[in-house]
């Protein structure tokens, strides 16, 4: 009796080959895919852009933080910060991206958008408008719910200043103005 019990307990074991790293059984992991998930990245940022009709720049840190829906639709905020010895970038707001395959991403968003140049008048604040492209590295198999690893991205984003910009040179402020700024990522996100 003893071993006809343990020859069916044995037999009714699952099948642990489609276990991954993590434990899931790759039908559980496929059939919770849809399933709201936490989506964050971070990674150094080389920015530039032309605002105040002078050209900026620098290199920095980016960071996002959201949550994905039904496996393809992202949303969450950003925050971006540069720095370039005497000009200063940071920006701010918030995006939602679309998986478009397992490797590429394509995201559009709002910011909040600032400019300063310490060694001259020059400074924007503005509405960006931006629009992303990331590829990210490595397969997600099987067992994996989520998407993770190593990213390549650009941005590019226009924007209008929210202020008008006084030239001591003129002695007279100008509307506002347009601004543009571009920007290369690389870091390591999951979603």
């Amino acid at each position: 009796m003893v071993t006809l019990a343990l020859s069916l307990l044995l037999a009714a074991e699952p099948d642990f080959e489609g276990r991954g790293h993590s434990g899931t059984i790759r039908e559980i992991a496929i059939a919770s895919r849809p399933d709201t998930r936490l989506r964050a990245g971070i990674g150094g940022l080389l920015v530039f852009g032309i605002s105040s009709y002078q050209p900026n720049g620098g290199a920095g840190l980016t960071a996002d933080l959201g949550a994905v829906f039904n496996d393809r639709f992202s949303l969450f905020a950003h925050l971006e910060g540069a720095s370039a010895v005497f000009t200063f970038y940071v920006a701010g707001g918030v995006g939602a991206e679309y998986a478009l395959s397992e490797h590429f991403v394509a995201g559009l968003g709002i910011n909040l958008m600032g400019w300063t140049t310490l060694y001259s008048s020059g400074s924007f604040l503005g509405i960006a408008f931006p629009v992303r492209l990331h590829y990210l590295f490595g397969e997600r198999h099987d067992n994996e719910t989520e998407r993770r690893g190593l990213y390549l991205g650009v941005e590019v984003a226009g924007a209008v200043s929210v202020q008008d910009t006084y030239y001591y040179q003129l002695a007279y402020s100008l509307p506002p103005e347009p601004g543009f700024s571009g920007a290369f990522t690389v870091g390591y996100a999951f979603w």
